[in-house]
């Protein structure tokens, strides 16, 4: 416990999913109470709406993910960090699927967004190929494959499978997929599984400040289900509970970033300390042969 503690950014990581996670304790959304009418039911709790629960399921696989990745359970190798991905974007889909999410059309710039990670993918993967004697042309190559890579991805996969109205599932598959590339591919390798844990954050930060109309929407129709009327949408509004999750998602993710930025301080270093021995070995070796 005393090592958990030291460790301030994951401490920070897991301090902000439990407070995702507990925020389904209490009202997401509410008749404001200055209503004049009695309606049932007049609030409801985080746990008695589909996004609260994937809320706190999605709190509590992250921040396992955090914890094993901080204590070298979760290694920083391309096998564990596919398999770290792949538990993402398996439980957004199964999420999207039980919560019986509505179809939707993703609009043409989120696909353009999506084709744009998916270009910076195919450059990573792609510009080792270039040749080092292209010093003076080698901005030009990452360029041209990077533009390739755009094109290819908005034709190919986000047009296709994103162009018309989809379930909601497909669309959290494809994002995942290509998000979770991203995160792979992008040089340093090591930093593949921080990277993960900062995208599952924003993912489920971004869900729990965009659920309110939905919130709203349920709680209207849940009153008309019992008792054949409801309020106005007007005069029902999101509560502690959301602001809650809220707050969570921004701790979660300042603590989540300063673990990706200490590892990346730890790689930057250790390489220039490699970097230095090689020279040093180098210019003993010149030495060796002019002595």
């Amino acid at each position: 416990m005393r090592k958990f503690l030291k460790n301030r950014p994951l401490a920070l990581t897991v301090l902000g999913m439990a407070i995702m996670a507990q925020s389904i304790a209490w009202e997401y959304v509410r008749v404001e109470p200055t209503y004049r009418f009695l309606i049932e039911p007049w609030s409801m709790r985080g746990y008695e709406s589909a996004q609260g629960l994937v809320i706190a399921a999605g709190a509590a696989v992250i921040a396992v993910l955090a914890i094993l990745l901080s204590y070298g359970i979760l290694k920083e190798s391309r096998a564990h960090s596919v398999i770290g991905v792949g538990v993402l974007v398996l439980f957004g889909v199964v999420a999207a699927i039980l919560t019986d999410a509505k179809d939707v059309k993703v609009p043409f710039i989120v696909r353009l967004l999506l084709a744009a990670v998916g270009a910076v993918v195919v450059r990573s993967l792609l510009e080792g190929f270039i040749p080092e004697s292209w010093s003076k042309r080698r901005r030009g190559a990452r360029l041209g494959i990077w533009l390739a890579g755009f094109f290819v991805t908005l034709f190919a996969v986000t047009g296709p499978m994103l162009g018309d109205e989809q379930p909601f599932w497909i669309f959290i598959a494809v994002a995942g997929v290509i998000l979770g590339a991203l995160a792979l591919f992008r040089p340093p390798e090591a930093l593949a599984g921080w990277r993960m844990v900062i995208n599952g954050i924003v993912a489920i930060w971004v869900m729990s400040m965009t659920m309110a109309a939905t919130l709203r929407v349920t709680l209207d129709q849940a009153q008309f289900d019992v008792a054949g009327i409801s309020a106005e949408l007007k005069n029902i509004q999101i509560t502690s509970g959301v602001l809650l999750a809220w707050f969570g998602g921004l701790v979660a993710f300042a603590g989540a970033v300063g673990l990706w930025a200490r590892r990346r301080d730890e790689i930057i270093a250790v390489d220039r300390a490699r970097k230095q021995q090689a020279a040093a070995r180098e210019s003993e070796a010149q030495l060796s042969v002019t002595g």
